[in-house]
């Protein structure tokens, strides 16, 4: 028994070619994606009536509904074109950056003391007696302490004698003190990376395995026939 006249998808894009203008595609497929969509909808459902007939609600239909579907076309797509090696389940990289700025400071100080006394006593006898000592002294500071360090000491005594009618004494006390500071700061600066890159089979499953659910997944993330099944099971009747 005939089923009277059935309008097809076919049928309606046909009368106009403009159907499809609303549908929704992944980001990054291109217009020739966008046609091959297209030419295997019409080819699958060219004998399938259309559940939507009239033309200008089919199109606003098609657009909601590829809108709809869009966020997991997307995904799926997403997934399909990562790249990586069915044959290996192991895939490690470790990068690690070491910084090595390093600066060293020296400093200090070194002191030098010259002091000394000359006295000169002359007595009533006629006899002048000269007497003195003299002090030079070397003192160090660090870098990390502000305490000057005794480095080095040399004393000199003196005197003599000469016979004199003056009578008297005179004495006189010098010094003199130098210091001399010092210092250099080392700047190290310096960056290591290290990378390491691991891939292959780490032996939980064979490589014939890893093949066969390879080709499993293969036809699971094809968009195009996922987005061609898709609009059939909404769009269609199917009952032939």
């Amino acid at each position: 028994m005939s089923r009277g006249t059935r309008l097809s998808v076919l049928g309606l894009y046909t009368w106009n070619s403009h159907l499809f203008d609303e549908l929704r595609i992944p980001v990054g497929m291109t217009d020739q994606d966008r046609e091959t969509i297209v030419g295997n909808i019409l080819s699958e459902c060219a004998e399938l009536e259309c559940l939507f007939p009239d033309y200008d609600y089919c199109k606003t239909m098609i657009g909601l509904w590829s809108k709809l579907c869009l966020p997991t076309w997307q995904r799926i797509y997403d997934a399909a074109k990562m790249e990586y090696n069915p044959i290996e389940n192991y895939n490690r990289t470790e990068i690690e950056t070491v910084n090595s700025d390093q600066t060293d400071a020296h400093s200090g100080s070194y002191t030098r003391k010259d002091s000394g006394t000359d006295t000169q006593l002359v007595s009533s006898s006629g006899t002048e007696t000269n007497t003195g000592t003299d002090t030079n002294s070397g003192y160090v500071t660090s870098y990390d302490s502000n305490n000057p360090q005794l480095h080095d000491r040399n004393d000199l005594t003196h005197g003599h004698i000469v016979s004199d009618d003056n009578s008297g004494s005179n004495s006189t006390t010098y010094g003199k003190t130098e210091t001399f500071t010092h210092g250099e700061s080392i700047n190290r600066v310096g960056e290591t990376t290290r990378e390491n890159h691991t891939t292959g089979n780490i032996g939980v499953t064979t490589s014939q395995q890893m093949l066969e659910q390879e080709i499993e997944v293969s036809d699971k993330l094809n968009v195009m026939r996922i987005i061609v099944e898709s609009f059939k099971d909404r769009f269609c009747l199917l009952v032939y």
